[in-house]
């Protein structure tokens, strides 16, 4: 499957290894086969976190501060889309801040986060203990 993202703006190149200023939208490099569609996109200063239509969550992004790209620690930088670390549930939505990215399963019944005030890999912030019942 064919899929592309495309970014503009302050992005870093993995090139020169550097943020360069991108007038016109940019192909992100993804470092490997996706399996599914791109679902979601969310994004803040220097990252971006995409859901897929597996209920897989990526980042791209060169600063790591906080955490905040998911990969157990604050100094990788993140060139190319690629997995965040660690055991996730199936997620079906995300969100992003400055500094933190939320994201919520798809029985919508846990959130999960990473970044500033969480840690440096996701990890379950809020469970509902509500139960679901069928109505008929």
């Amino acid at each position: 499957m064919v899929t592309n993202l495309y970014q503009w703006g302050i992005i870093y190149d993995s090139q020169s290894q550097k943020r360069i200023k991108c007038h016109v939208p940019t192909k992100t490099p993804i470092n490997q086969r996706l399996e599914g569609n791109l679902e979601q996109v969310t994004c803040d200063t220097n990252f971006i976190v995409v859901l897929d239509s597996n209920h897989r969550v990526y980042v791209v992004g060169d600063e790591p501060k906080y955490g905040r790209l998911g990969q157990g620690d604050d100094k990788t930088i993140v060139p190319t889309l690629t997995l965040i670390k660690g055991r996730l549930p199936p997620i079906g939505f995300i969100s992003s801040g400055p500094s933190t990215t939320i994201l919520l399963t798809t029985d919508k019944r846990e959130l999960w986060g990473f970044g500033k005030g969480i840690g440096y890999l996701p990890k379950q912030i809020l469970q509902s203990k509500q139960t679901t019942s069928n109505v008929h």
